[in-house]
């Protein structure tokens, strides 16, 4: 009987993060460390290297998205970035958000994405 809720419970939540909504992320700049971090806001801190090569992160909670930051795991400073009106979006269910742009070093070596950019599929 265990067997058989743990299989229940493992293909309820397969389902469930394959029929939400995802972010993807491409991101050029020097992020083939896994120094840099993209925190969403209903995603979490997720890695950028990991994001450019392919792996979408399911979004937790649908609503707007309020916030995008660039955290450096090197020193875990937090910088947020301005977010451009293609980011200015509400997230609904079976959507993928893709942000794109350049990492950069912007004043006072902070870590920035220029160029910014977010589409909805």
């Amino acid at each position: 009987m265990r067997r058989v809720l743990i299989a229940v419970l493992s293909l309820v939540f397969s389902m469930a993060t394959l029929a939400g909504s995802s972010l993807r992320m491409k991101i050029d700049g020097p992020v083939n460390n896994n120094r840099y971090f993209l925190y969403v806001t209903h995603v979490g801190a997720v890695s950028i290297l990991n994001g450019n090569a392919g792996r979408a992160y399911p979004i937790v909670e649908q609503g707007n998205i309020q916030t995008i930051m660039v955290v450096d795991a090197s020193n875990m400073s937090m910088h947020p970035q301005r977010l451009p009106a293609s980011c200015n979006i509400s997230v609904d269910g079976n959507q993928t958000v893709t942000v794109r742009g350049t990492l950069v070093q912007g004043a006072n070596g902070n870590a920035q994405i220029s160029n910014m950019r977010c589409s909805v599929n």
